[in-house]
């Protein structure tokens, strides 16, 4: 008998475009109210997000999505890709969970099934870039590499690593 709620993780299909496109809206709402961006400028920001975008998205950066489930109902998606340039790292990409989940470690359970992903494919270091969440990923190892201002999503942009 568990005494918590059940994780599991399956790959994400076509079908889940618009679940994951309403979740990764969902948990980026609040971040681009708190950095101030809106759909005029910055419309690609993951608050943002449509079916049709995400796909787009994921085959520019040949991202593989996973879906989080708990207790058989999908509260958090995200994505790892091979690094663009070439390096010998992956990048993590995309990761939601639905507010109303987010603070019961289900956010956590994800980045590391995410590394696991990564690790099982050969990459022994992962890279990731936001714009708000330095403390989270900062619990979980990663540590900043470079922060700058990227025009594109008119913030700053902080970008961590970790070995796997």
């Amino acid at each position: 008998m568990s005494d918590g709620p059940e994780l599991m993780f399956r790959p994400a299909t076509e079908d889940d475009l618009p679940l994951m496109a309403e979740i990764i809206r969902e948990a980026f709402v609040p971040v681009a109210e708190r950095l101030g961006i809106n759909q005029e400028s910055v419309p690609y920001f993951p608050a943002y997000e449509t079916p049709q975008g995400l796909r787009q998205h994921l085959d520019e950066w040949d991202i593989r999505m996973i879906m989080l489930l708990v207790d058989g109902e999908v509260v958090g998606c995200g994505g790892w890709s091979p690094d663009a340039e070439g390096e010998p790292r992956g990048w993590l990409a995309r990761i939601a969970v639905r507010p109303a989940c987010q603070g019961r470690g289900y956010g956590t359970a994800l980045v590391r099934r995410l590394e696991e992903e990564l690790r099982r494919h050969g990459y022994r270091r992962v890279r990731l870039a936001h714009a708000d969440l330095h403390h989270f990923y900062e619990r979980l190892g990663y540590e900043t590499v470079e922060t700058k201002y990227s025009e594109k999503w008119r913030n700053h942009m902080t970008f961590q690593e970790k070995d796997l």
